[in-house]
């Protein structure tokens, strides 16, 4: 169950520190000049996902939209190695398989 706010709406995943918020995600984005939210929508792009990414900020929306790169088969692998154990926990959850 996500936290919830004083307001009692939950919190956004982000502040939760999941998978965009791993060091090892923050690192491979930052070899391909890119951030951590796009490198994850690539990542699905490249698995043959549908990907709806969520975003409200016009300047969010047109990032997730800048996806003219490739993943290589190397970083793939690694991306592919990184398990989510629950995806309401924090980035210390996200470890190798």
């Amino acid at each position: 169950m996500p936290s919830t706010t004083s307001s009692s709406r939950p919190t956004p995943p982000s502040r939760h520190g999941l998978i965009v918020n791993h060091p090892e995600i923050a690192d491979i984005a930052a070899r391909y000049g890119v951030s951590a939210p796009q490198l994850c929508i690539r990542y699905l792009l490249q698995k043959g996902a549908v990907v709806l990414p969520k975003a409200t900020k016009t300047a969010h929306i047109k990032q997730n939209a800048e996806l003219d790169f490739e993943i290589s088969a190397a970083d793939m692998g690694d991306l592919d190695a990184m398990r989510d154990t629950d995806k309401h926990q924090d980035a210390r959850e996200f470890r190798r398989s």
